[in-house]
């Protein structure tokens, strides 16, 4: 929920944004109340999700743990290392995408849960912007919100068999 609401906070605080052209990675450059609203957001979520993959869901998905572990490290890091290093930043901003879809499709293949797949799909809208239909704010808020159903399913799971025992 930080993340998300880090992320609005500081598209409207830059009313030059445009999901068709800019990447959310430009807010983390932009400089100001933008910048620290967006990259803080982004640290402190990478942390939350690497604890909560960590804590919780490694008991539940032995292996796309690992993979959801690895996207909060990346996720802290892409707030860390602003666009202005721009390859330092493209390399972990790669590893954070190409592990939260790698997560989405163990989780699907360890719980069959369905909904993972919303993950997986989040790969055509990453096909659009390399095709140069969409700007990158496109596939980075579809992946996102592809992540998002089957993280609180899995949370929901893991405090479920915590309650039971």
């Amino acid at each position: 929920m930080l993340l998300f609401l880090s992320v609005a906070a500081a598209i409207l605080l830059s009313p030059w944004f445009d999901f068709g052209r800019d990447a959310l990675s430009d807010l983390g450059a932009s400089g100001g109340l933008a910048e620290a609203a967006f990259n803080s957001g982004l640290m402190i979520s990478g942390v939350a999700l690497f604890g909560y993959s960590a804590l919780s869901l490694r008991m539940r998905a032995r292996k796309a743990w690992y993979a959801l572990c690895s996207a909060g490290i990346f996720l802290s890091l892409v707030g860390a290392v602003s666009l202005r290093y721009y390859e330092a930043h493209f390399a972990v901003s790669a590893g954070l995408f190409l592990s939260l879809i790698l997560a989405s499709g163990l989780y699907f293949r360890e719980k069959g849960e369905r909904i993972a797949l919303l993950g997986i799909i989040a790969c055509v809208s990453w096909v659009l912007y390399v095709l140069g239909i969409t700007g990158a704010a496109v596939p980075e808020i579809v992946t996102w919100l592809g992540m998002v159903p089957w993280i609180g399913l899995s949370s929901r799971g893991v405090l479920l068999e915590k309650k039971s025992k």
